[in-house]
């Protein structure tokens, strides 16, 4: 079979998480979704945890691309401010991100996709995501601005994402426009590092 069905398999996964929720993936709801046979989810993936393993994983691929892609390496809190962007929206609202194999743009859909997947069942499936986030925080504590303020702007962006995640409920829009607004400084106006 080929990769094309195997992201057809994952984007099916990620679209009924995204509907129902985790207690629904298994092999055979998700091979129903993508109008493929059990045995084609079998193939592909074995069991129910080496699918939710590699939409996590694909999660972390699709935030290091993202990551790389609204960076401005060399500038003082480009890799802060690229975390920013790919992590939350200014305005508050999500776009309808399609959730693929590995698509160009990661977007909120599919970070609480993955990290819906990952949880439900087990915390040993986030563990793709160990090292990434040690590589993220890394590059932040190195991105030639005051490594606590970077760190800051980091945390909270993922309190941002992770609040939504867990249905805490959306900030209303003029408030979360503000937050965002004021992370995104403290980026550019973060007490320059001795270099």
């Amino acid at each position: 079979m080929s990769t094309n069905a195997r992201d057809t398999i994952l984007t099916a996964a990620g679209r009924l998480i995204a509907r129902e929720d985790a207690c629904r993936l298994t092999l055979g709801n998700v091979a129903a979704e993508a109008r493929l046979s059990t045995g084609a989810g079998l193939y592909h993936f074995g069991t129910k945890d080496d699918l939710i393993r590699r939409v996590v994983e694909t999660l972390v691929a699709q935030f290091d691309t993202e990551l790389v892609t609204n960076s401005a390496p060399g500038t003082p809190g480009a890799w802060t401010r690229a975390c920013l962007q790919t992590t939350v929206s200014e305005t508050g609202s999500e776009t309808e991100t399609p959730v693929s194999g590995l698509s160009p743009r990661l977007g909120p859909a599919l970070t609480r996709t993955g990290i819906a997947a990952a949880v439900a069942d087990k915390p040993a499936h986030l563990e793709p995501v160990c090292p990434a986030h040690h590589r993220w925080q890394q590059n932040i504590e190195n991105d030639l601005i005051d490594p606590l303020d970077a760190t800051t702007v980091r945390l909270s962006s993922d309190g941002l994402q992770f609040s939504d995640l867990i249905g805490l409920g959306p900030l209303p829009e003029p408030l979360n426009h503000a937050v965002v607004s004021r992370l995104r400084a403290m980026t550019i106006s973060a007490h320059l590092t001795e270099t």
